[in-house]
């Protein structure tokens, strides 16, 4: 019996990944009052800020209505340890706080049912993945949003 090999990166270990949009997630958010009006003077606050900082330059050469998120991933094991469940979530960097703390305010990009941890190029094409997600969003949130 021939073993499948990922298509993204030749390994034999295949993974099950649960992809989950983020353009509806992201529409949703920014569809809470007044949440997109708190991200564009966060963004503007960030900007003036931080301007001498990666993240600051990031901003400035990017359109006023844009904005950052951060990618996070994590693990949960069972006590009996036969049950993993790894999540990618991501936070919007300029929903000012205490906003950025409610739930509402987290994307869930996916999650990995897994008994051990993913291996490192496992997370490197899944946020190949994500990150093409969201290259495709940018062009769907401006279509829906103005």
């Amino acid at each position: 019996m021939k073993l499948e090999l990922c298509k993204e990166c030749d390994c034999d270990s295949l993974l099950e990944f649960y992809y989950y949009s983020l353009a509806e997630q992201l529409q949703h958010i920014l569809l809470i009052p007044t949440v997109y009006d708190q991200i564009t003077e966060q963004r503007e606050q960030n900007e003036e800020k931080l301007r001498l900082t990666t993240y600051g330059d990031i901003l400035m050469n990017e359109s006023d209505t844009s904005f950052t998120m951060i990618i996070n991933a994590g693990g949960i094991v069972s006590k009996n340890q036969h049950v993993a469940l790894w999540l990618i979530m991501s936070m919007l960097n300029e929903i000012p706080l205490p906003t950025i703390r409610y739930s509402e305010s987290i994307v869930l990009g996916g999650d990995i049912p897994a008994k051990k941890h993913p291996s490192n190029r496992s997370f490197e094409t899944i946020l190949n993945i994500i990150s093409q997600q969201c290259r495709n969003t940018t062009i769907l949130l401006n279509c829906c949003l103005f």
